[in-house]
């Protein structure tokens, strides 16, 4: 690791970040004028901290008069007296005309692209809603999904959460077993499934896996089948199933606002230790510390168009999908990430004009090892944010991406995870990268990191 930066922002008076803290200071919070103060000024005042961004978020809901209550990690509750709905926040409507055309794009490794507009997300996740409610439903009802990373899964999502449901997911490339360690826990009333999938240039047809899935799981009343792009699928195998054909037909949607520490996501463990443990997420936690990280740590903008690659059984999927909120445009890809070559992510960055790239070191050592030079052959003008977790990037990759990739970019090693369902650290647009150097703790994350003699760090 070295003190030499190896990018700086221009301009950072300029980023969202900058305006979050002059607006504070404005109000006489102790904001101070660096990220150090106002980091600390988010774990010391806690109820300002939160209150803020539930304004800088842009909340629909109600959010009642106390922000926090009761004492310790286990005591205390978090506007409690809150009534907010997950889906509606990130379907609510748009007035600015430099916001996102497209809400959704997906795309997969046969080149097939699909996009909805605001509008026609709304109406398709409205159509769904009626498709879910006649299985059955309803606020804390848990839903199940071993989907591919497509447009319809997404949608599904969205119906779920703006019923008040419980959503859980995993990847098609589980094995039968490994799915219903998790699922098996949740007890859903809805399965969720498809036909296939493509990864690497292969098709893996997962019927009879699913069938096999749902038979193992009592509680369901529906297996809902993702529509496939060609000849349906025989269902006779798989107990109460039904192909899911998206609707367009206009609907007014109700969302169903509850409390805000509703449960929203159910996630798992990795299983390394035994049986996968079921963590739950709720609703105002995603709802406050994803546009937080997007917004002041990412510098998102509406019309900016974000890309994470990962499946929908990873953490990942559900950080990358709450991007809906701040009006950017959620570029869904289901497919591998270096197929049919290690600059696959960089050429389809190049041709959604993608502004935040998301992967993990591994794609970046295979386009080094290969000696690939993306800024050689692509356009990556639009790129401004390129993320990286999963595993600690090392100094090496740091300077590769700006040897090869673009000299103006902010690289953000970021951590996290399934805990949380989020960041403990990651990228700070107003301060400097350095090689080998997650830039600092996630403002309202109360961390500390200790050097090799087991000193306190401060970030950058």
């Amino acid at each position: 690791m070295t003190d030499t930066p190896l990018w700086l922002h221009r301009t950072p008076e300029t980023t969202l970040l900058a305006r979050f803290r002059q607006r504070l200071a404005a109000l006489d919070a102790p904001v101070g004028t660096d990220y150090a103060s106002l980091h600390d000024f988010s774990i010391e005042h806690p109820a300002h901290f939160w209150r803020a961004i539930w304004q800088d978020a842009e909340i629909v809901g109600e959010q009642g008069s106390i922000p926090i209550s009761g004492k310790g990690m286990h005591g205390t509750r978090f506007f409690p007296e809150a009534k907010v709905n997950f889906a509606e926040n990130l379907l609510r409507p748009r007035s600015d005309s430099a916001g996102a055309a497209e809400a959704i794009v997906g795309i997969d490794e046969t080149g097939t692209r699909e996009a909805l507009g605001r509008s026609e997300l709304v109406h398709a996740v409205a159509g769904a809603m009626e498709t879910l409610r006649e299985a059955g439903v309803g606020p804390g009802t848990p839903v199940a999904a071993i989907a591919p990373n497509r447009v319809d899964t997404l949608v599904l999502m969205l119906a779920t959460t703006a019923l008040g449901g419980v959503w859980s997911s995993c990847s098609p490339d589980f094995g039968p077993q490994a799915a219903l360690d998790r699922f098996q826990q949740v007890e859903p009333r809805v399965l969720i499934g498809c036909d296939g999938y493509q990864f690497g240039g292969k098709r893996f047809d997962v019927l009879d896996r699913l069938a096999e899935i749902a038979s193992s799981l009592p509680t369901l009343t529906t297996t809902l089948v993702l529509a496939p792009r060609g000849t349906p699928p025989d269902l006779t195998t798989i107990p109460n199933a039904q192909l899911f054909q998206r609707s367009t037909e206009p609907t007014q949607i109700e969302f169903h606002r509850g409390a805000f520490d509703a449960p929203l996501y159910i996630m798992f463990s990795s299983g390394t230790t035994g049986r996968p443990k079921a963590i739950v997420h709720a609703v105002g936690g995603a709802l406050l510390q994803h546009p937080k990280e997007h917004r002041l740590h990412c510098d998102t903008r509406p019309g900016d168009r974000m890309l994470f690659f990962t499946t929908c059984g990873w953490m990942m999927w559900n950080w990358l999908v709450s991007a809906l909120m701040s009006d950017i445009t959620v570029v869904l890809y289901d497919g591998a990430p270096t197929w049919p070559g290690p600059e696959a992510l960089f050429t389809l960055a190049e041709s959604e004009r993608i502004t935040h790239l998301g992967l993990s070191p591994g794609v970046l050592s295979a386009l080094a090892q290969e000696g690939k030079r993306p800024k050689d052959t692509l356009d990556l003008t639009a790129l401004r944010c390129l993320l990286s977790t999963g595993s600690p990037l090392p100094p090496q990759s740091f300077e590769y991406v700006y040897e090869a990739i673009g000299e103006d970019l902010h690289l953000a090693s970021i951590t996290g995870g399934t805990d949380l369902l989020g960041c403990f650290a990651l990228g700070v647009p107003e301060l400097p990268v350095r090689s080998g150097e997650i830039q600092a703790a996630a403002l309202g994350m109360a961390l500390e990191f200790l050097d090799a003699n087991a000193r306190p760090v401060r970030g950058a």
